[in-house]
């Protein structure tokens, strides 16, 4: 009996598809009042540019060293107005993408 369940879960994960990725994006409504939108977009473009230099940090070891994409690596140095909080945060959401 329990051969026969394994049999048909194992077959029904062969049938299904991946579904192909899609990105979608929507307003959502919020809450949050003008002063918290306006802080949130003033730390946005720090936020890309940092994320750019980390990807860029994670690439080139990469090719350089074959070593794989690590958040635990030292993000380097660089000019920012980011906390070394924001700076892991970008690294872990760079590291994801790049694995992904």
């Amino acid at each position: 009996m329990t051969k026969t369940i394994e049999n048909t879960t194992t077959s029904i994960k062969k049938k299904r598809k991946k579904k192909p990725p899609v990105v979608r994006a929507y307003r959502l409504q919020h809450k949050a009042n003008a002063g918290k939108v306006a802080r949130v977009a003033a730390v946005l473009p720090e936020y890309q540019k940092a994320a750019k230099i980390i990807q860029a940090h994670q690439l080139q070891a990469f090719v350089q060293d074959g070593a794989g994409f690590w958040n635990r690596r030292d993000p380097g140095e660089f000019e920012t107005k980011l906390s070394e909080r924001y700076k892991r945060s970008v690294q872990n959401q760079v590291v994801a993408g790049l694995d992904s």
